[in-house]
């Protein structure tokens, strides 16, 4: 996913984070999607799906965000998903659609990996043969989202308790062998 990061940008100010949970069916849906080149076959994993996030970093610049794409591991900068950003950040934040952004000039653009599994789902639980190993990942663009329900689990995997839901459904165990 990209995100942008302005400096010393006096346009917006914040005094928390935002988040728009603009891509929690992305997968499914497509409504806020870019397709990201001309020979896209208009697969859902050609697209991009842009949501609204706004923050301050630790320097106090703003941090716009954000999209989520399946592309694999490329860390290539693509111009037409900033843009959509600063679009999409502009619907939250009518001030800014007059400041024209050069995307060329002097901007911090962060690109990351969101580890996702085939089924949607984070793997969340203890590793096979590995007692005391735990894991959770695969959250993907939800991370932020899910936190404090895969904290909770986590918690009470640790401690031993049932927990509120059902944990199979997010163990590893024979979930991508078929065997199910």
């Amino acid at each position: 996913g990209h995100l942008l990061v302005l400096e010393n940008f006096d346009m917006l100010k914040l005094n928390h984070g935002i988040m728009e949970l603009g891509y929690v069916d992305h997968q499914g849906d497509n409504s806020h999607s870019i397709h990201l080149s001309s020979t896209s076959n208009k697969d859902e994993h050609d697209a991009a799906s842009i949501s609204m996030t706004a923050t301050l970093n630790t320097k106090g610049h703003l941090v716009l965000g954000s999209s989520r794409e399946f592309k694999g591991f490329s860390r290539e900068v693509d111009k037409s998903i900033l843009k959509s950003i600063w679009d999409r950040a502009g619907e939250f934040f009518p001030a800014i659609n007059n400041v024209h952004l050069d995307i060329d000039e002097d901007k911090e653009i962060r690109i990351g990996h969101r580890p996702y599994m085939p089924d949607g789902k984070p793997v969340i639980g203890f590793v096979p043969d590995m007692s005391n190993v735990l894991i959770a990942t695969g959250h993907e663009g939800s991370g932020l989202a899910l936190a404090l329900g895969t904290a909770e689990m986590v918690t009470d995997m640790i401690l031993g308790d049932p927990g509120r839901v059902d944990f199979t459904p997010f163990s590893i165990e024979n979930r991508f062998s078929g065997t199910a």
